[in-house]
């Protein structure tokens, strides 16, 4: 976490502590918002079969089912967290894969990316694959983020097929705890 990330979430937390263990009264909300809640997230599921090349290749979920926000952007199949939105947020992969060819001992890897870093990844099968063989794996990681970050979901493989059926469902979400606007 940088330095400006962790500075926000220490002062929204010393407010939390102050108002809970000093029995201060809690920041006074703004007017007409008392009941307000700041969402943002969303559910999206990768169309039909993508064919994925030898290397690292972009994961896409062209199909939204939720977006509260507007921050995702199906096309891209990219996450950009909206105005006045920061927070803490989880981001949640599932990635149904079919192995094209046996590919020995090399290793599939799902990462989750924040501005083209990676903050997680997973490399859920570690061992020898063969030819036709499928597979899930689901990664999730909680972390703060900031308006205007971007989450994108990319996975390395030495080849394959990432799966969306009726019986798989390979998807990509994110959601922000709730948060008073107030106390950010």
């Amino acid at each position: 976490m940088d330095k400006n990330k962790s500075l926000l979430f220490e002062k929204a937390a010393i407010k939390l502590i102050d108002c809970l263990f000093c029995k201060k009264p809690p920041p006074a909300p703004p007017k007409d918002c008392c009941d307000q809640v700041v969402t943002s997230g969303f559910l999206a599921y990768a169309s039909g079969e993508q064919e994925v090349e030898n290397g690292e290749q972009k994961v896409l979920f062209p199909d939204e089912s939720i977006n509260l926000g507007l921050g995702y952007d199906r096309l891209a199949s990219t996450f950009t967290i909206p105005v006045d939105r920061s927070g803490l947020y989880n981001i949640a992969v599932t990635i149904d894969f079919t192995a094209i060819e046996s590919f020995g001992c090399e290793a599939f890897q799902i990462m989750i990316k924040v501005d083209g870093s990676t903050v997680n990844s997973i490399i859920p099968f570690p061992y020898c694959t063969n030819n036709g063989e499928e597979y899930s794996a689901t990664t999730s990681i909680n972390i703060y983020l900031t308006e205007g970050e971007q989450v994108e979901i990319f996975i390395n493989s030495p080849g394959g097929r990432v799966n969306n059926s009726d019986e798989k469902k390979s998807s990509f979400s994110m959601a922000r705890f709730p948060s008073p606007p107030h106390l950010l």
